[in-house]
């Protein structure tokens, strides 16, 4: 006699879930009781990820250093009950070191989250730093190319200017100034040369 299976809708799973599984444990930490979350929802995770991806970038400049200090931070809140402060004006950063490397605060969470989707947000983290570094390096790159055209034209109006040119572009290619502020120099000055021009004229005639 074959045995006959029934069918799991999405509503008999969702019931499942919602019944039968507890998200949330809590663990006493030093005398106090913390509760934390096993799983986070995707608009958490998508917040979790862009925090930190945000922080490790300062003023456009990739900078590690606040890599792993940004995943705690967003760890300790993301899955627990623990509060930012509200008074945004004082600096915290020394108070957060001193507890997620002088303790094993973060230790004591991670061991109640889920491994898998931690560990997929680590990734996916990764993933999004390499790709914004990898898109800034693109755009120098157009810069560069944009600037140079922009260069060749600006020696072939005003010939006289040539060695001055040649020297910036060894310039840029080392490094040494930067693609934007050039840019904006020789806009005005290529602009202020063709108004002069003009005046030129006008007064002459």
């Amino acid at each position: 006699m074959e045995e006959t299976m029934n069918t799991l809708s999405y509503k008999d799973l969702f019931n499942y879930i919602n019944s039968d599984y507890n998200n949330e444990e809590v663990i006493k930490w030093e005398g106090f009781e913390i509760t934390v979350k096993k799983l986070l929802p995707l608009e958490a995770v998508d917040a979790f990820v862009n925090t930190v991806v945000n922080a490790v970038f300062q003023d456009g400049e990739y900078d590690p250093m606040y890599l792993e200090y940004s995943i705690l931070l967003s760890t300790m809140f993301a899955y627990t009950d623990i509060r930012p402060p509200e008074d945004d004006d004082v600096d915290y950063s020394n108070y957060y070191c001193q507890l997620f490397y002088g303790t094993d605060l973060c230790d004591t969470i991670l061991e109640v989250v889920n491994a898998d989707q931690y560990n997929s947000m680590l990734d996916i983290i990764d993933e999004k730093i390499n790709y914004r570094i990898e898109s800034d390096i693109d755009k120098i790159s157009r810069q560069i190319n944009e600037l140079s055209d922009f260069v060749k034209e600006f020696g072939n109006q005003f010939s006289d200017n040539l060695p001055a040119v040649q020297a910036l572009l060894t310039s840029l290619e080392n490094g040494e100034i930067s693609i934007d502020k050039v840019l904006d120099a020789f806009a005005n000055k290529l602009r202020d040369s063709q108004f002069g021009d003009e005046t030129n004229v006008n007064a002459g005639d």
